[in-house]
């Protein structure tokens, strides 16, 4: 007979490593922690120690406050919080064992850990279920009701982004631009149209593009054109319509 144990709490859906260097990450450029905002702030995090140093590093950024390990001894000093983990000088080993303070290194690593959080999320939910399952108070049905429930919350505060200050969005905007500057555009997907290119940058993640037009003025078709340059550039594209069938369009 085959018997299915319990999958612990924590299962390993978690990484340490990633987590510290996120934090050095932000201690090193504090710019990015609107990224962070974004992915999940201190959700992402599973060490508790961790998601504390990240609700700081946040207050200190959202004020508009210097974030460095100078600035940070200030406020941990006589503090316990970092007791177990060598006190305040494993902000300095966060500072020295970051290697990444780019953009895209750091929406990678937010993503590893938010992909985490979810499974965490997900895993507490399984549990609590066959907790209850094992009681027998509650009818099957309602344990599942409830079960799916929390799977569709999850599914949808992964995919709604969440608030931000908006100091930390003009810091972002500031950011991009910049990059866009240094000719950095590695989340940047262009239309592909020489033309559109010169007047517009192209589509960032998150954003939402409108192209306007009165009847027969060939919307679709550029927006065909749009999206064949940029499945040939390498990025995943789908394509909806309600008014042509896949055959018109083709």
């Amino acid at each position: 007979m085959n018997v299915a144990a319990p999958i612990p709490l924590d299962a390993g859906f978690y990484s340490i490593e990633a987590e510290q260097q996120l934090l050095g990450s932000l201690i090193l450029s504090d710019r990015l922690t609107a990224i962070v905002m974004r992915f999940g702030g201190d959700a992402l995090f599973y060490d508790p120690v961790h998601a504390e140093l990240y609700r700081l590093i946040a207050r200190k950024y959202n004020a508009g406050e210097l974030v460095s390990p100078i600035t940070l001894k200030a406020v941990l000093e006589g503090d316990d919080l970092l007791d177990g983990h060598g006190g305040i000088a494993y902000v300095v080993r966060l500072v020295g064992g970051s290697i990444f303070t780019d953009r895209k290194s750091v929406e990678g690593i937010a993503q590893l850990l938010g992909q985490y959080a979810q499974k965490r999320a997900l895993n507490a939910a399984i549990l609590k279920a066959q907790q209850e399952l094992m009681r027998g108070e509650m009818p099957p049905d309602d344990i599942a009701t409830r079960l799916e429930g929390a799977l569709a919350a999850r599914e949808m505060a992964v995919q709604t982004m969440r608030p931000t200050s908006m100091l930390a969005a003009v810091n972002e905007a500031i950011s991009l631009a910049n990059e866009a500057y240094r000719g950095e555009t590695a989340n940047l997907v262009r239309f592909g149209i020489p033309p559109l290119d010169r007047l517009i940058p192209g589509l960032y993640p998150g954003e939402l593009t409108l192209l306007g037009g009165r009847p027969a003025m060939g919307k679709s078709a550029v927006a065909l054109t749009m999206a064949l340059n940029a499945a040939r550039a390498g990025h995943g594209v789908a394509i909806a319509s309600l008014e042509m069938t896949p055959a018109a369009m083709a």
